[in-house]
């Protein structure tokens, strides 16, 4: 079953029905939509979140996708530039989330180097330029105060966190390193970091690509929750609750 904002209810004879149904409502507005027909119940969804079990049958309505075009040369860009294979630390590394938790983990645990390199590491300096000229940068790690707000309106220093995130087209891992208030280490990747298919008005209406930072506003709460059962929740946008529940849950 289909977890998102309700733009349209009836009730119908059958799945066919409501799939006419759909079609009518998306058609002059231009809108892609998600169908839903379970019982007599049609609901037509602008904007899907996520998922859940269920019995119900699922269709898609609205305008058709545009006609294929043949691939011209200025369809094509030449990645290299914007790679961060040429530049910075100079490369991607194929790993899960697990691992690199782990990692970190065991460096700030002094296992695989020793307390005196560990605290080399976060000799922190001022970046001067490029977009990162307010961070602050070690030897292989960042530093990012991430001074949250708790859901009474108050900051709190929980999701303080040392790591060192990477992006690149396809994939990212933004939310990494060791949280020394909490005692333990995360890692949460993902494979798009912007808007699919028919979740583009979801993103846009949050300012491009958000849906992934209320997410992971969750799953930090969660964690701050398990290390520290009295602290009040984190201040997350309410929007993405089913995503996020589904998230933590499964």
């Amino acid at each position: 079953m289909l977890v998102g904002h309700q733009a349209f209810t009836a009730v119908a004879p059958n799945k066919e029905k409501c799939c006419e149904i759909a079609q009518s409502w998306a058609e002059p507005r231009h809108l892609p939509v998600m169908w839903q027909y379970e019982g007599t119940q049609c609901v037509v969804f602008d904007h899907i979140f996520g998922m859940q079990r269920g019995n119900a049958t699922i269709g898609r309505a609205g305008p058709s996708p545009p006609p294929p075009k043949p691939l011209s040369p200025d369809d094509l860009y030449d990645l290299y530039y914007a790679s961060c294979l040429n530049g910075w630390t100079m490369g991607n590394i194929a790993i899960s989330p697990s691992d690199v938790s782990a990692f970190y983990h065991s460096l700030f645990a002094k296992k695989i180097i020793n307390a005196t390199s560990v605290e080399s590491m976060m000799n922190w300096h001022n970046m001067s330029g490029g977009w990162g000229a307010s961070m602050r940068y070690g030897m292989g790690l960042l530093q990012f105060p991430n001074m949250q707000r708790d859901a009474t309106g108050r900051p709190t220093n929980a999701t303080y966190v040392i790591g060192h995130p990477g992006i690149d087209w396809g994939s990212s891992m933004l939310t990494v390193g060791w949280y020394p208030n909490l005692n333990l280490s995360l890692a949460l990747a993902t494979n798009s970091d912007g808007a699919l298919n028919f979740t583009t008005g979801v993103y846009a209406g949050h300012g491009g690509g958000q849906g992934v930072q209320a997410l992971t506003c969750r799953v930090v709460d969660a964690v701050v929750h398990f290390a520290l059962p009295n602290h009040p929740p984190l201040s997350c946008p309410g929007y993405y609750d089913g995503i996020a529940t589904t998230a933590i849950t499964d």
